[in-house]
């Protein structure tokens, strides 16, 4: 296997905020909109379809464990969920199964699909804001 950002263990270790018994997610160090989470399974598998029933149980319930405690902390008012699984040509970047969860609110600038039309409209945080977003994303889902 070639390297894989997502089976490297200081990815995991920069990167993570919450994780259950076969899944983990991380707050990527570029985030499309500032609650946006990457979550993809343990075990190394290219595709979605690919994920064992109790992989893809847990990958639900992160999702859901997320969105609840936005929704119940921060107002969050829904999520938008992506995945691409095929090669670079089908748009997947990392060669490992993992979905993009972007937590929507009433007061956001733009929409994750527009910054992704028009990455231009990215916000870009310098290394001190996005390990204050990290840490505290982490904080609101473990606690």
């Amino acid at each position: 296997m070639d390297y894989c950002d997502f089976c490297d263990q200081s990815v995991k270790e920069k990167q993570g905020v919450y994780e259950n018994e076969s899944v983990i997610v991380i707050y990527p160090q570029k985030p499309i909109i500032p609650q946006h989470f990457i979550i993809f399974p343990k075990r190394h598998t290219q595709f979605i379809s690919d994920l064992s029933d109790k992989e893809s149980a847990d990958l639900k319930n992160a999702v859901q464990k997320i969105f609840l405690v936005y929704k119940n902390e921060e107002n969050c008012l829904g999520f938008n969920l992506t995945s691409n699984n095929g090669p670079i040509k089908v748009g997947q970047t990392v060669a490992h199964a993992h979905i993009h969860l972007h937590l929507r609110f009433e007061n956001e600038k733009y929409s994750p699909y527009k910054i992704m039309a028009d990455s231009s409209l990215r916000d870009d945080l310098s290394p001190e804001q996005w390990q204050q977003q990290k840490e505290l994303s982490k904080s609101i889902l473990n606690k």
